[in-house]
This record gives structure tokens, sequence and C-alpha cells, in this order.
């Protein structure tokens, strides 16, 4: 478990505002000469029906944002940082409508957590992410998060950062456990206190409060206010209508770590707002795993998406390969030049990506590579190496410009059509 304790300051996502083009971004630093490209990937469906009812949903909201479409994407680090989820929230946000932020954690799970359009903050919680929690911990959900209050007094907060797309609510809903050690917590919005609850119950469940309030940017305040455990699972800020993209990815996921989530929190929270989409993206953490093999990596991703399929089985389904990583390699040079360091994609990449693919196909949903996507074996090495950077120093996490050509390019491959 993480203690988080004492005063902590919340972090400001340094993301751009607004739908955004990578390529646009890049010329305007002046260091590029022409806007990058990367050849992209069409999604593989040879059912044809993997997608088919969360593009009926995307048809309708063309025709009108009458509805709340909903998009679940569960992940490794790529999906924590917001990033690339957040320039495809904006963009299907700005074509069908604005839905709000999501579901997302309040407080500081996490050193650096962020979730565009909003900041965080919180002191007094101790927080157990999916990747090591333990049954004494308390079930976990959709976000992947548990946290519980240390102590009375502790606060979790979130608050819109402004008025840019994904930002606005008109919908508060606090997730949080029920328990027979149960205690007491306080919902402020707006520094109004709008609910005191109890969290004590006959067994331990999900339960989940919500209220409406005026369309527009809120702060929501969560305060453990003693009497026994108070555990909260997240908060969702939407609105009534358009896309709402809930981007969950923990810090060092892997293919299996999901199956650990809780089935009855999972139907519940999910049941909550019907998913018409849920995205995975796994893998890069499984690249480590030096022991499995491609049909052990197989196996646990089809376990997780029988999980998922059987919490919301009316949803669209896409798995998402993971993107290139790189490892160093010594290279041997001539007869007289020594051996040298230099990066290449790590070789146990294509198991993995293998793995997912045929993992996605066998349990029907459609599969988008996102290792061919971005360019193929090398573009870490590439991007890492690019002016201005497209991927980070550790040649496994790609930089704000990286993922928005990654996000541009699966904007397109899911919405299908111009």
């Amino acid at each position: 478990m993480t203690a988080i304790r004492g005063r902590l300051l919340y972090f400001r996502p340094m993301e751009p505002r607004g739908p955004t083009c990578a390529a646009l971004l890049l010329l305007a630093a002046g260091r590029v000469a022409a806007s990058p490209q990367i050849p992209g990937a069409p999604v593989e469906d040879p059912t044809g029906r993997a997608l088919a009812g969360f593009r009926a949903a995307l048809d309708q909201l063309r025709a009108g944002p009458t509805e709340l479409v909903r998009i679940v994407h569960l992940g490794d680090s790529h999906v924590a940082a917001d990033s690339m989820t957040g320039a495809v929230r904006r963009s299907l946000q700005s074509r069908y409508g604005d839905g709000g932020p999501g579901l997302l954690m309040p407080g500081t799970p996490w050193p650096h957590f962020r979730h565009g359009g909003v900041r965080t903050g919180g002191a007094g919680w101790s927080a157990t992410r999916i990747t090591r929690a333990a049954p004494e911990d308390g079930p976990v959900g959709l976000t992947g998060v548990v946290m519980a209050a240390d102590e009375p007094g502790a606060t979790a907060w979130v608050e819109a950062e402004d008025a840019q797309t994904g930002a606005r609510a008109s919908l508060v809903e606090l997730h949080y456990l029920k328990d027979p050690a149960g205690g007491r917590l306080q919902v402020k919005i707006d520094d109004h206190v709008r609910a005191s609850l109890s969290t004590a119950g006959s067994r331990v469940e999900p339960a989940f409060w919500s209220t409406e309030v005026e369309d527009g940017l809120h702060r929501v305040e969560v305060i453990a206010t003693g009497g026994g455990k108070v555990r909260i699972l997240g908060i969702s800020l939407r609105r009534p209508s358009g896309i709402v993209y809930d981007a969950l990815g923990v810090n060092g996921a892997r293919f299996a770590h999901w199956q650990r989530a809780d089935e009855d929190v999972l139907a519940a929270e999910l049941g909550r707002n019907p998913p018409a989409l849920i995205v995975t993206t796994f893998g890069t953490n499984d690249v480590d795993d030096d022991d499995a093999t491609g049909e052990e990596h197989r196996r646990a991703l089809l376990a997780t998406l029988a999980l998922l399929r059987r919490a919301a089985p009316a949803a669209s389904c896409l798995v998402m390969g993971p993107p290139d990583r790189a490892v160093r390699a010594i290279v041997r040079g001539g007869r007289r030049a020594p051996p040298r360091r230099v990066w290449q994609t790590s070789p146990a990449l294509a198991a993995v990506v293998t793995a997912a693919r045929q993992a996605a196909l066998q349990s029907g949903c459609a599969f988008w590579n996102t290792f061919a996507a971005m360019g193929g074996r090398g573009t870490m090495r590439r991007w890492a190496a690019a002016s201005p950077p497209l991927a980070g120093r550790d040649h496994v996490h790609l930089t704000s410009g990286g993922y928005h050509l990654i996000a541009d390019s699966l904007a397109t491959a899911i919405v299908g059509s111009p």
C-alpha cells in the first residue's frame, strides 16, 4: 500500500487545449520543417461486428447529441498519463458533444497523477493499486484503485481546471464501499456540504451517491468524518449527452492485473452508465516477464477480457496492442571497432503483440496494432532521437507529441468514417 500523508500539492497537467493535432503542436515549436507522419493502422475486425454497437451510437450522436455515449479505457501507464487518451477524448467530444471528464480518482493515488481538464489533491489517505491489491485491502473496481482514509479529516478533491472541452459537468457521482465496520463521510461541492453519508452496511459492497448540479465547472471534495472505515473508488463527473471517456490506467499494469478487480463491483460501476465501448491497452510491462510464453500472455488477456465481457455484455470491445519498446543491446563492430550499446526494439515485444491480437480476436473484440501504426521496429529509438523528441529517454513512454500522434491515428481508426 502506498501511504499518502500530509499536505499534497495537486499536479497540473500541461496539456494543450481543445482538439489537438500533434503535427500542429510540433510545427508551432519551430523545430521541425514538416508535419510528422505515422503509417497508422486499420482496426482489425474479421467479424465486422466488434465495433458495430459503438459506431451505431456515434451515428445517433451525429444526428443530434441527445444521449451519453461512454467509452471506458483500461490500461497501463500509457493510459494513466491521460495524454493519448486525453487527446482522443477532446477529439471525439469536439465532434460528437462534450459528455464531461468521466470517472476518475480524487486526491493523489500516486505521485504525478493526472487527468485532463481537472486537477486533484488531498491528504490523509492510503491508496492501493490493483497491481498490488490484496484481499484485506477491499475490493477494487474500474479505477484500479481503492483509497482508504487513514484518519478523520482525510480529504480528497477534484476540481475542474478551466472551461476547456471535457471539464464541465452537470452530474456528480461518488463511488464508495459499504462495510460492516464502515464510518461516515461528507461530500462538498463548491465548498457547500451536499451530503453526509454512512459507509456502514451489512457486507462489503459498492455504493453510489449522485446529485445534479448546474452545468459548469465544479470542485468536489470528499471528507472522512470518522466512526469507522471510509473507502472510495472514484468520482464520476459527466453531462447528459455527448462523449464521456473514462481513462483508467494504473502504472505497471499487465494483462492479468484487472482479473483482481471484484466482478460485482465492476458490474455495478459499469451498470450505472453502461459503456458503448471498452478499450484495453496492456502489454508494455508484460515484455518484462522473461519467463512468460506467448501462450501465457494470451491466456492472461483472455481472462481479463472475459471478466469485462461479463460485467458489460452489451459493450463493443477494442484491444490496443502495446507500442514499440526499446532495450539496450550490444552490437559488435568490425575487426577493430569495439562493441557498442544501441537501442533496439525488445525481442520479447513481437510475442506480446501477437498474444494481444489473438486474445482480442478470440474474444470477439477488434484489434488495433499500435506498434505497426507508429512505424514498427525501431520507431521508439527514432522517436526518442527526434527533435523535438516524440519518446522519452527511457524508450518506453512517449512525449506529449508522440502520444498525440497515436491519438490522432486511433481516433480516426475507431470512428471508422470521415
